[in-house]
């Protein structure tokens, strides 16, 4: 196909069997709302076959629809919500707490970032579960990435 005397490149729609997406809060009825950016992920979960979005609360829907402009990814779109507080860790939740630096930063350089990976999930994530993962950074870091210093 040639448009203006370029040619473009046709390719296939992606659709993705499962997408995982984390959102700060959702509503029992599952519509998940994002205090940042949404980026692409509605269009992901239109174009994906299964969402589950993992958020840090719960909220009334009665809060949901008080600050609906939050409401990145309506219930219609969402298969399952997964209640994860500080589920983003590493990473931050916009609103709620910041990146963890001290984590995130050795698996963040280029050099050596395969190892240091592989080292980080070793040591944090494989086999242990969620509340071990949780023990294992320490309530009080997790409370420091905090804007009021409480998870």
């Amino acid at each position: 196909m040639q448009e203006g005397g370029r040619p473009l490149l046709e390719v296939p729609a992606i659709k993705p069997d499962v997408l995982l997406l984390h959102g700060q809060q959702a509503d029992e009825e599952g519509n998940v709302q994002y205090f940042g950016a949404g980026y692409f992920d509605l269009l992901m979960a239109q174009a994906s076959r299964h969402v589950i979005c993992s958020v840090d609360r719960i909220v009334p829907t009665s809060t949901v629809r008080q600050s609906a402009r939050l409401t990145k990814i309506p219930s219609a779109f969402v298969d399952a919500i997964v209640v994860t507080p500080f589920g983003a860790h590493p990473g931050g939740s916009p609103g709620l707490y910041a990146q963890d630096e001290i984590i995130s930063r050795p698996t963040s350089r280029p050099a050596a970032t395969r190892r240091r990976s592989t080292a980080y999930l070793a040591s944090h994530v494989r086999g242990a579960g969620e509340d071990a993962y949780r023990e294992r950074i320490g309530a009080t870091a997790l409370a420091g990435l905090t804007a009021g210093g409480t998870p």
